[in-house]
């Protein structure tokens, strides 16, 4: 039987708010972890409190979870903790929510490259812009180069354009 995934233990699990009864904190996982590991006992299991004033998990603690890629979300109430055991018995609250970015325009692709590139854009397989840390602030800027769904041509720029000869409208020197 294999090991279970765990959480790693470095730069993961940071506190957001430290109150008297209970703490909230914000675990980013690696990319790969899912869902059913996150739920998984074990997973959290040695980032339990072992003192009174030890700064990790303890009952009553919610954990925001998220992968580094931003693909779900799940907040996590801490019911149990079982030192003996390494294991931390948790309840989805909130979530989990998946975030799909739906079908994207012709000649788009969209691929999370890693916490150096995040969220990277691609149009025909040439690389246009990185460093989103969502896949839907990727696709937003896909439609701000252009890229509503047309017949797969290079993307038009959008903003002003030059006037034709059959062009009506009226000069703003001339209003």
């Amino acid at each position: 039987m294999a090991d279970p995934m765990r959480c790693p233990t470095k730069n993961v699990l940071e506190i957001e708010h430290d109150g008297k009864q209970f703490g909230t904190y914000v675990a980013t996982l690696p990319v790969g972890h899912s869902l059913d590991d996150v739920m998984a006992p074990e997973y959290f299991g040695r980032m339990q409190a072992r003192g009174p004033t030890d700064k990790l998990l303890r009952e009553g603690d919610f954990i925001d979870v998220r992968p580094a890629d931003w693909s779900w979300y799940v907040r996590l109430m801490v019911r149990a903790c079982l030192g003996s055991v390494d294991k931390v018995i948790t309840s989805a609250i909130h979530g989990p929510v998946v975030f799909e970015h739906g079908t994207l325009p012709a000649g788009w692709s969209m691929q999370y490259m890693g916490i150096e590139r995040k969220w990277t854009i691609f149009f025909k397989g040439v690389e246009k812009a990185a460093m989103f840390n969502s896949s839907e602030q990727a696709r937003a800027k896909i439609i701000d180069l252009g890229g509503e769904p047309d017949d797969g041509e290079a993307p038009k720029r959008r903003g002003r354009q030059p006037r034709t000869a059959t062009d009506t409208r009226l000069d703003a020197e001339a209003v």
